[in-house]
């Protein structure tokens, strides 16, 4: 009557994951502002430099996406996601860097799935730009 008893205890509840869009951030933060400050340090002129350099790549990257998007160029759309989910991640961009992967990953979705993910990419880049100015 052990084993029969042992089988009719609770499993434990499965452990619930977080959506991959959100950051590990508490305050949901564009960016991982401890990683930010490991990659760069604190100079300011630095900050700058890297702001600048990541907002014209991202612009730069999406602009290729809208162009991939409008020609159908499946893997120049695969490439130039690639290439904006890396300086995410640099940066610490946690955000972005998850929609860039999914992103990448769904170069042969729709049309309407990637303007979507266009906007949605859009938007996180001018959070971004925003927390660089808050800096």
């Amino acid at each position: 009557s052990d084993v029969c008893s042992s089988d009719l205890a609770p499993e434990p509840p499965a452990p619930v994951l977080a959506p991959i869009t959100l950051s590990t951030n508490d305050n949901l933060s564009p960016i991982d502002h401890a990683h930010l400050l490991e990659y760069i340090g604190e100079d300011p002129e630095e900050q700058k430099v890297v702001a600048k350099l990541f907002l014209d790549g991202a612009d730069e990257s999406l602009t290729n996406m809208r162009n991939a998007l409008t020609t159908g160029d499946n893997p120049k759309w695969k490439k130039a996601a690639h290439k904006l989910k890396g300086s995410a991640a640099n940066i610490g961009a946690n955000p972005l860097r998850s929609l860039c992967l999914q992103a990448e990953e769904a170069f042969e979705a729709p049309d309407t799935q990637k303007n979507d993910f266009i906007e949605k990419i859009t938007r996180s880049c001018e959070d971004i730009r925003t927390y660089f100015q808050k800096l």
